[in-house]
């Protein structure tokens, strides 16, 4: 009993471990400043780069830009004032939990490097609404 909790455990940890590297390193290539998160299953990106961009749209909080995130693209993030930040910090909180825990399991149980083909295969919501997000930020 006590081999298959450290065995889920182990994997468990990589999973989430690679999909928050795969995200934070897709957001850090689009300017969005995000660190790599060493446990839990979310993010907390700043997007205080796209300050003067965003302000045109009229987005100048963290609520108004994660309503206009989720109207736009219908990605769903929590603003950073949820969190404690200053409303005017264009913060969010993002939780990368929708994948099929079981299948993610499955395979990292048969793949000792969870590469490239990990987020296509086990992940694919979660790479669509980075991109998503990301295109949207491009397009501003």
């Amino acid at each position: 009993m006590g081999d298959d909790i450290d065995l889920y455990l182990h994997h468990s940890r990589r999973i989430l471990k690679t999909i928050a590297k795969n995200i934070t390193h897709t957001l850090n290539n689009i300017y969005v400043d995000v660190q790599l998160p060493h446990g839990g299953f979310y993010i907390f990106p700043d997007f205080g780069y796209y300050k003067d961009k965003l302000a045109k749209k009229g987005v100048t909080s963290s609520y108004e830009l994660c309503n206009k995130i989720l109207s736009e693209t219908g990605v769903a993030m929590l603003p950073g004032s949820d969190f404690g930040r200053d409303q005017s910090e264009l913060t969010c909180r993002i939780a990368y939990v929708d994948f099929d825990g079981k299948r993610a399991l499955e395979y990292a149980d048969k793949h000792p490097d969870l590469g490239n083909g990990f987020m296509d295969e086990v992940s694919p919501n979660i790479k669509c609404a980075i991109e998503k997000l990301g295109n949207w930020l491009c397009d501003l």
